[in-house]
């Protein structure tokens, strides 16, 4: 009966720990359900034409990115599930976060058992604060935040599992478990590169926690050192693959033919600047784990180059140290502590050795590593009371920094403003800032913005193609265009920037000139549907229907989820005189993007075209309920209610017109004539009708007017 007390015990109180994890998860990154695609969001979800590839899945998915290819299957699913609504993917990412937290709690529960043997029932509150600063630290937001971080992630599910099974296999001498073990590993590997130190770990592990002799565990490890060769052979296998090239891991940070760099952008620096940089970013990290302020997505670290440089070698001397430091704590039993130091050390190699990355430092990269922190957290001694006390209000003041940080990740121009505001030096966040200026209409906020950047980086061609948008929106077009061609000059190679040409030539009335460089942008990306799109638009212009079907057609196989091909295929549809199928477009357009009010705005205008005046009446007033200020949504409202015979609510939408344009000639025309001829009553019709006459003195109408304001008059 004694014993069957205490396991219900034991168990209620492992339900109590994991409830409780689980609970502030949620409450902490609950939010972040409804944040938005954020920076490689767009090529990793947004933009990845394997996502919608409905033909040979699997292969394109593998050789969209080998090393990742778990990552990009997930990303599939979940489009497949539940297209390009970012709350799915934001879901999914919270789920991980979640179960890799519970990992933590077990994987340092059997750790503990192991060196604390006649306590491991009073294991479950040093195991739960471990998860704990797994699970709440800020450092991890930007992993669970940034959806295209999944990567970080995912990759430590199959790692934590992997290591999971292999402390399981041990505690049951369990083949079983040991193949598992190495399958997990195994996927982690095709997760992200940073899993090599997968065998490593667990080694570590069997040294630090188990009594078992070398000779027991020779033919075991070496068995796990062979999951080391998946990365190095896979990526050797897929050399040509541009997304290895991008980050600089082959050719120590060179760039292999036929893929460019990013002028003025941020690229891998040499294998020596970087292994020496990255010392001083390890204590950058340090720093993070202990006080996580000031975080920052695009941090504006200086490489360094000398060994002699004041700061690496103060870092140098503070790594060396704490490493011995490690080393103490393992002779005076602290097991679990000196194994998380070793451990944080150790995952973080992949990405921070002499292997160059673009991106000098990235708070994600510390998602795993922080398993060591929970580790080191995990040796203390929870029997005393104050230390619990002061634990828990860590807790609560880690949990408190974390929901603040994932306040900023809610919104994409509050995320870049922040990081503006942390790297004024940096060029890259003033641009993506200006970027989404840009997407959102605010074209001066976005063209100051971009200038700063061009400032930082005169030879940035991304940065000057943004800015020659906001230009062309504020049309400036003569200014836009000499900002893109120097753009061009700088990276003629540059798709989009020959798409974005096009559009200002083709506002610029240059029509075979904005032809040429659509053709241009899209040979040299076919897969650049937008290009496609505009091109077809300029055929629909040029009165080439047959020419812009064509571009249509390819434009939806490489867009089909796109709701502004879809509405622009319908238009050309229209044109040609092909209303059903011009509807069909429409309502495919619609149901993409129930917001996108030129959709509604052009199906009211194909119902029109067929008689279906009550279903055109509600398509214009949905395109009003999305933009109210949609001027040719409202005249074609009151057009329809006028042939209904609905002439009070004709006038208002006229009248609606006038408040937000009053020198509106047609609308002044239709409010005085309702007033006139429907509604008898001239006195208040008679300013419209003037101001018409005077807007317009050569008013086709005009005759007709005047007799109806002379029979009025005494």
């Amino acid at each position: 009966m004694v014993n069957i007390k205490t396991a219900i015990l034991k168990n209620n109180s492992r339900i109590l720990c994991l409830g409780i994890l689980v609970i502030l998860v949620g409450v902490v990154y609950g939010q972040t359900l409804f944040s938005s695609f954020h920076f490689d969001d767009r090529s990793s979800i947004l933009l990845n034409p394997v996502l919608r590839n409905g033909s040979d899945t699997i292969r394109g998915l593998w050789l969209y990115w080998p090393t990742r290819f778990i990552i990009t299957a997930s990303f599939y699913l979940n489009y497949q599930i539940g297209g390009m609504e970012p709350f799915g993917y934001h879901l999914v990412n919270l789920i991980i976060h979640i179960f890799n937290s519970l990992l933590v709690y077990y994987i340092i529960l059997y750790s503990s058992e192991k060196i604390r043997p006649n306590g491991a029932g009073e294991q479950y509150w040093p195991a739960l604060a471990g998860a704990m600063i797994f699970a709440l630290h800020p450092i991890q937001t930007q992993a669970i935040s940034y959806i295209a971080q999944r990567a970080a992630s995912l990759a430590a599910t199959f790692y934590l599992a992997g290591f999971l099974l292999y402390i399981q296999a041990n505690r049951r001498r369990s083949k079983l478990y040991y193949l598992f073990a190495w399958l997990s590993g195994a996927a982690a590997m095709l997760a992200k590169e940073m899993s090599v130190t997968f065998p490593l770990a667990i080694i570590l592990w069997d040294i630090f926690f188990t009594g078992n002799k070398p000779e027991r565990r020779r033919l075991r490890w070496s068995i796990f050192l062979l999951l080391i060769l998946i990365i190095p052979l896979t990526v050797l296998l897929n050399s040509g693959n541009p997304k290895y090239n991008d980050s600089g891991q082959l050719g120590g940070g060179k760039i292999s033919a036929g893929f460019e760099k990013i002028s003025g952008g941020v690229e891998a620096p040499a294998r020596l600047t970087y292994g020496l940089t990255q010392i001083r970013v390890f204590t950058t990290y340090l720093r993070l784990i202990l006080i996580p302020v000031n975080q920052n997505l695009d941090y504006d670290f200086p490489a360094v180059s000398s060994c002699f440089n004041p700061e690496i070698i103060f870092s140098s001397i503070l790594i060396i140290s704490i490493l011995i430091g490690a080393v103490l704590l393992l002779r005076y039993k602290k097991s679990a502590a000196a194994f998380g130091i070793i451990f944080f050390f150790l995952t973080l190699l992949p990405e921070s050795s002499f292997i160059p990355i673009r991106d000098l430092i990235f708070e994600h990269r510390l998602y795993l590593p922080v398993l060591g922190l929970a580790f080191v957290v995990a040796e203390l001694d929870f029997s005393s009371r104050k230390l619990l006390i002061f634990f828990s209000l860590i807790t609560l003041m880690l949990s408190a920094l974390t929901f603040a940080r994932n306040r900023i990740w809610m919104d994409e121009i509050t995320l870049w403003t922040d990081t503006v505001n942390k790297s004024p030096g940096k060029a890259r966040p003033y641009n993506n800032l200006g970027y989404l200026f840009n997407q959102d209409k605010q074209y001066a906020k976005a063209r100051r913005t971009l200038e700063q950047a061009i400032k930082i980086a005169p030879d940035y061609p991304e940065g000057m193609v943004n800015l020659a948008i906001s230009y062309k929106n504020m049309d400036e077009l003569a200014r836009a265009e000499e900002i893109c061609r120097r753009a061009l000059d700088i990276k003629p190679g540059y798709p989009e920037g020959h798409n974005i040409l096009g559009d200002i030539l083709r506002l610029r009335e240059d029509l075979s000139e904005a032809e040429r460089e659509y053709r241009r942008a899209i040979e040299l990306n076919p897969g650049l549907a937008a290009a496609r799109n505009n091109l077809a638009n300029l055929y629909r212009e040029m009165g080439k229907p047959e020419l812009a079907e064509e571009q249509y057609g390819k434009t939806l196989r490489e867009g089909e989820d796109n709701p502004v091909f879809m509405n622009n295929i319908g238009l050309n549809l229209l044109e040609q005189g092909r209303s059903e199928e011009a509807i069909r477009s429409f309502r495919k357009a619609i149901a993409l993007d129930p917001e996108l009010a030129p959709a509604h705005y052009n199906l009211g205008n194909a119902l029109f075209e067929k008689g279906d005046l009550e279903d055109a009446r509600k398509s214009f007033r949905k395109a009003l309920k999305v933009d109210p200020y949609y001027i040719r949504a409202l005249s074609n409202l009151g057009i329809v209610e006028s042939k209904l015979g609905n002439w009070s609510e004709a006038r208002s939408a006229f009248l609606a017109i006038i408040r937000l344009e009053e020198d509106n000639v047609q609308a002044n025309l239709k409010v005085g004539l309702i007033y006139f001829l429907m509604e008898n009553n001239p006195r208040a019709g008679e300013p419209y009708l003037q101001r018409a006459l005077e807007l317009a003195p050569d008013l086709p109408e005009r005759s007709r007017v005047e007799t109806l304001l002379n029979r009025e008059r005494p």
